[in-house]
C-alpha cells in the first residue's frame, strides 16, 4: 500500500507541473485512475469549508466545485493526490 501511495503522488505532481507540455496528462491521469481501482480513495470537504476556493484552483483534475456554502469533491474524478488539502487554510478536504 505504501508504495502505491508514493507512486500515485509522483504521478500527480507531473499533472500539476504539466509534465510534457500537458500532453501526456491524459495518460497519467489514466494509469492513476488505474491504480485507483483496487484501493478506491477520494477526499471530500468538510463542514469546517470557509469557501475560499483555494482548493478549487489547486485540484489538477478540476473534480472541485463550488457548492451550497462550502467545495464539493466529485469523488469519481478526484485521484487522492492531495493537492487541495496541501493548500486549504483550515484543513477542511479530508480522505474519505
Amino acid at each position: 500500500m505504501e508504495i502505491f501511495v508514493v507512486l500515485k503522488k509522483f504521478l500527480c505532481k507531473l499533472v500539476k507541473n504539466n509534465y510534457n507540455g500537458g500532453r501526456d496528462n491524459e495518460i497519467i491521469i489514466k494509469k492513476i485512475k488505474t491504480l485507483e481501482e483496487d484501493f478506491k480513495m477520494a477526499y471530500k470537504i468538510t463542514d469546517a469549508c470557509v469557501n475560499c476556493g483555494a482548493c478549487e484552483s489547486e485540484c489538477p483534475v478540476n473534480a472541485i466545485s463550488a457548492g451550497d456554502g462550502l467545495y464539493v469533491v466529485d469523488a469519481a474524478t478526484c485521484i487522492d493526490c492531495g493537492a487541495c488539502a496541501s493548500v486549504c487554510p483550515v484543513d477542511a478536504p479530508q480522505p474519505e
